[in-house]
């Protein structure tokens, strides 16, 4: 909603998404591709294979950052990405909430 793109949906080009662009920012989401009424309860194989499909089935270009925005707590996307990319660094965003910053210091405890 931040960016208005919830009605947008990806062109596919050469079996890629292209990123949707808004004010410079270029953006892929699961939420492009999913039912925006039904539930996302997935098991890690399937977040897994989501989440790998969505960042190298995507056709970026030149990228010096990748922000990547999950869901909170530490759970499978979180283990799925530190399993499957190679991050140089990574910025740890969270509320100011004392539950969410004790989850924010799990992920890089």
């Amino acid at each position: 909603k931040m960016l208005s793109t919830e009605k947008l949906k990806p062109e596919i080009q050469d079996g890629k998404a292209i990123p949707i662009e808004r004010y410079g920012l270029h953006t892929i989401s699961i939420g492009y591709f999913v039912d925006k009424n039904g539930a996302a309860i997935w098991c890690r194989p399937m977040i897994t294979k989501a989440l790998y499909n969505l960042l190298m089935g995507t056709k970026w270009s030149d990228i010096e950052y990748l922000i990547v925005d999950t869901p909170p707590g530490t759970g499978d996307v979180h283990l799925s990405l530190m399993e499957n990319f190679n991050f140089t660094r990574a910025i740890i965003v969270s509320t100011p909430q004392e539950l969410s910053l004790i989850d924010a210091r799990k992920i890089y405890d």
